[in-house]
């Protein structure tokens, strides 16, 4: 691993192929005694609400957020690493993305990020009193996870749920399985077996797996209260995820839960990251084409 920082040559590379946005800006939400919770905002129009340290600009005006989490298997990652493809859907869709930079593994186990994503969920309804037109959750990898998880999370609490789930080659179990496609995808380029591994042991250590580390583990009566949430899910066919989502899939369809299934054949894990290359447009492509058709029901 090269432990690059974000604000090193990775991040200044990315800047090349990062389409101009209106606006791309951190704040921070406070989060009782402890760090506050870094995340970053991105549209295409000003903010017509007030966020913590970034008062509104503009008239008041109807809106649509999207709540994303990164990945990076818990252990890397940011929203600024992600803003390649964060800046494309807010340019392009009528989305403001609010992205959050939750605490990594190993100085973070689980549930500190978890645990975080929650109070971000919870304050932007409670604290902020948002009322977005439209409200969806997104994430990819471990974001898909904290997604699953902050949908549960919001079932279980009564929060507003999101209108849409869109989860991208989503880690939805974390416990230490052998799958076909962990073996037939060993070396894929962004998350090789090795590296999975360390990912689960860094974030997991020994602790038990619940239904928020491993969304998989819900049962049919939670999963059944996922009605009436458009989830989608685009998988990539080289993932050695891939079968961990299939699994899952085939609980929410036992659930008769409606669900869309998508998959990029010959792309591997973490596609959508990489900036102009054809495979990464044409995903996200279709992720705009999907946010086209949320707005339109």
């Amino acid at each position: 691993m090269w432990n690059i920082p974000d604000k090193g040559l990775i991040s200044n590379m990315m800047m090349f192929i990062k389409p101009l946005i209106h606006i791309s800006k951190d704040f921070s939400i406070p989060y009782g005694d402890k760090a506050p919770i870094k995340c970053r905002v991105v549209s295409n129009d000003d903010i017509p609400f007030d966020l913590p340290g970034l008062p509104r600009k503009g008239q008041n005006r109807s809106f649509n957020i999207m709540l994303h989490f990164h990945g990076g298997g818990f252990v890397a990652g940011s929203s600024k690493s992600h803003e390649v493809y964060l800046r494309s859907w807010a340019k392009r869709s009528d989305f403001i993305i609010i992205s959050v930079d939750y605490s990594l593994a190993p100085e973070a186990k689980y549930p500190v990020a978890h645990e975080q994503c929650f109070h971000v969920y919870r304050y932007l309804f409670e604290v902020l009193g948002l009322k977005p037109t439209t409200f969806v959750v997104a994430g990819d990898s471990a974001g898909g996870n904290l997604s699953l998880a902050c949908t549960y999370y919001a079932i279980l609490n009564d929060l507003r749920k999101p209108n849409a789930l869109l989860l991208f080659y989503p880690a939805v179990d974390l416990r230490k399985t052998i799958t076909a496609s962990k073996v037939a995808f060993v070396a894929d380029v962004l998350l090789p077996y090795y590296f999975l591994t360390i990912c689960q042991t860094s974030f997991m250590g020994n602790i038990e797996n619940d239904i928020y580390s491993s969304p998989i583990l819900a049962d049919i009566e939670l999963l059944q209260k996922l009605e009436g949430i458009d989830i989608r899910i685009l998988s990539a066919g080289l993932d050695p995820l891939l079968d961990d989502t299939v699994n899952f899939v085939r609980k929410l369809r036992d659930a008769n839960i409606d669900y869309t299934h998508e998959w990029c054949k010959n792309v591997p894990h973490g596609f959508l990251n990489f900036g102009q290359l054809s495979v990464a447009e044409k995903g996200n492509l279709r992720v705009i084409e999907w946010l086209t058709e949320i707005l339109s029901v």
